[in-house]
């Protein structure tokens, strides 16, 4: 751990040796998108996870952390799951608690702001409230922009949230804008693919269609056709695009085709 945090920064992370545990205690992972190192202190029955940051040079951790992380994480799986049961009152309920707890976080607190702010928009989206949304999304936008701990995996599953609202307010130009951002993100972090990434591209060119770039859109649908890392679901959403491809181009049997693969 010691050699490969020297060999990418240069110098050792002094705060490492003042962890009273066993190596036999240890677990070491390397975020490759983030850049950060995790090492988790296994201490049953709790395990304490100390991440060093490389963008802000700080170690963050603790009995404290591991509190804050856990918070993090029970508030936003009941979030989701209010969520799936389409049950929007809960949901902003939830965020807002969230949010409260937020305030209070010692580690990365803006980037945790923004998450909360986000969730709160999220749970506006579903109660039909467009101005909160934006509201709020803008509002997580500027915490993330605050905070020193530029996680890509959280940014991309932002400005794909921000680019799915503008594409269901009509607003084509900003969510094709938003969208390329997270092309932006991953090149930016090496990073190949990510879950959320799929979503993206298919929004993107959903938003070239729309805005009349159809050999853009094209291009991205047959990539994604294409594609190992593509999944049923987006295989359909890249047929069902190909299909409003060739029927705004007035090719209504190209487009027969592919609206028929999209079942």
């Amino acid at each position: 751990y010691l050699l490969h945090h020297q060999r990418n920064y240069g110098n050792y992370p002094k705060d490492l040796f003042q962890i009273p545990v066993i190596s036999k205690n240890l677990r070491y992972d390397m975020d490759d998108m983030s850049q950060s190192f995790v090492l988790t202190v296994v201490l049953p029955p709790f395990p304490f996870s100390y991440q060093y940051d490389s963008y802000s040079g700080r170690w963050y951790g603790g009995i404290r952390g591991w509190f804050e992380a856990w918070i993090a994480y029970y508030l936003e799986t009941i979030f989701n799951q209010a969520q799936k049961r389409m049950d929007s009152k809960m949901a902003l309920t939830l965020a807002r608690i969230d949010l409260l707890f937020a305030h209070f976080t010692r580690d990365f607190r803006e980037a945790r702001l923004g998450d909360a702010h986000q969730l709160i928009g999220l749970a506006y989206m579903g109660m039909d409230q467009p101005d909160k949304v934006e509201d709020y999304l803008l509002k997580a936008k500027e915490f993330y922009a605050k905070s020193p701990y530029k996680d890509p995996k959280r940014m991309i599953i932002f400005y794909t949230n921000l680019g799915f609202f503008y594409t269901e307010r009509g607003s084509f130009e900003e969510a094709k804008d938003i969208y390329e951002k997270v092309g932006n993100v991953i090149d930016a972090s090496h990073a190949v693919e990510h879950p959320r990434l799929l979503e993206a591209k298919i929004g993107l060119a959903n938003s070239y269609i729309a805005l009349g770039e159809l050999e853009r859109a094209r291009e991205i649908y047959e990539g994604l056709k294409d594609s190992e890392a593509s999944d049923t679901n987006t295989n359909a959403a890249a047929e069902v695009g190909l299909g409003e491809l060739y029927f705004r181009e007035q090719d209504f049997g190209q487009a027969e085709i592919h609206y028929k693969k999209a079942f």
